[in-house]
């Protein structure tokens, strides 16, 4: 929706979102669910896979992005980011993503800095969700 926007108002509203105030949303450590094994996170409607080779963070997921399962996302994120300086999502079997997982992917381009999250793989409607929403705007998307 950006790309219809005069450029000066476009610079406004992203100078807007860059100042916005994130819910952060964790996990309830209470939790009694069944373990993962290391490199690997599943919850009801997403699987992630996930390794840190040279200082970036790659998460193939498989499923939806939702409020269920954003929390798990932002786990993988933060149990995860030592020493990591980009994260690589590889959305090839990613059905969709909701404002909850699109928070999750801000939070990280915040913790890690501009240009340091990509999404790769993505199917068209989820590509319209990134446009719709002005993030392809602010996440590389491939």
């Amino acid at each position: 929706m950006l790309n219809a926007v005069r450029p000066e108002k476009k610079e406004a509203i992203l100078d807007q979102l860059n100042g916005a105030s994130i819910w952060k949303m964790t996990v309830d450590p209470d939790y009694n669910g069944k373990e993962t094994i290391e490199g690997a996170k599943k919850v009801e409607n997403l699987s992630i896979t996930y390794n840190v080779e040279k200082g970036i963070l790659n998460c193939k997921t498989d499923g939806r992005i939702d409020t269920i399962s954003a929390p798990a996302l932002l786990e993988v994120l933060d149990s995860n980011s030592e020493g990591v300086n980009a994260v690589r999502i590889d959305a090839d079997n990613l059905e969709y993503i909701s404002s909850a997982g699109l928070r999750v992917l801000l939070m990280a381009m915040k913790k890690h800095g501009g240009g340091s999250v990509s999404v790769y793989g993505a199917s068209d409607p989820v590509k319209e969700i990134f446009e719709t929403t002005g993030f392809d705007q602010m996440i590389r998307i491939e």
